[in-house]
């Protein structure tokens, strides 16, 4: 037969509240505070999601021509997702033709295109973001690539780059 129960004991400190949506909470000196995330970290869903950054350097400043070896790959050291892309080089004169590439993956071996179509950045603008014509949420596994094939160098441009924005699983 069990006894009686005991008297509840006294109630514990409450836990920290501090801070707002979306940032870390932390001891402080013994109180508890708040820092929004920065650096690449973000909360998704309600977990900590960290944002990488891989550039893609196809071309160098000064090349103004299609490059032979007209592509580069990168290997992903973890499961992710690619989130956007942006396509930059180095103008050095103004021109009407752009240059053109395609950024794609290396999945189990199979290359598939990320972009609906070529980007296309003419040689007067730098930057052009590529983010509107992903084909959708890409997820690669660790080991899987990431890659770019410049296609045509446009007038007066160089240093073909694309910068890719990742989050990790």
């Amino acid at each position: 037969m069990a006894g009686a129960a005991g008297a509840t004991g006294p109630q514990g400190p409450a836990g920290p509240v501090a801070g707002s949506d979306g940032q870390f909470i932390y001891n402080n000196g013994g109180s508890a505070a708040g820092a929004p995330l920065s650096g690449g970290l973000s909360i998704t869903s309600g977990a900590l999601a960290f944002t990488d950054v891989i550039k893609l350097r196809v071309s160098n400043t000064g090349e103004t021509a299609t490059v032979g070896n007209n592509h580069v790959e990168t290997t992903v050291p973890r499961a992710c997702t690619v989130v956007g892309a942006t396509w930059e080089l180095a103008p050095t004169s103004t021109g009407s033709t752009a240059s053109t590439a395609m950024l794609y993956a290396r999945r189990s071996g199979t290359k598939t295109s990320l972009l609906s179509a070529n980007a296309s950045l003419a040689s007067s603008a730098i930057f052009t973001d590529a983010t509107g014509t992903l084909t959708g949420s890409q997820s690669l596994a660790a080991g899987d690539t990431l890659g770019v094939d410049l296609v045509s160098v446009g007038t007066g441009s160089s240093g073909h780059i694309f910068t890719i924005l990742v989050r990790y699983s």
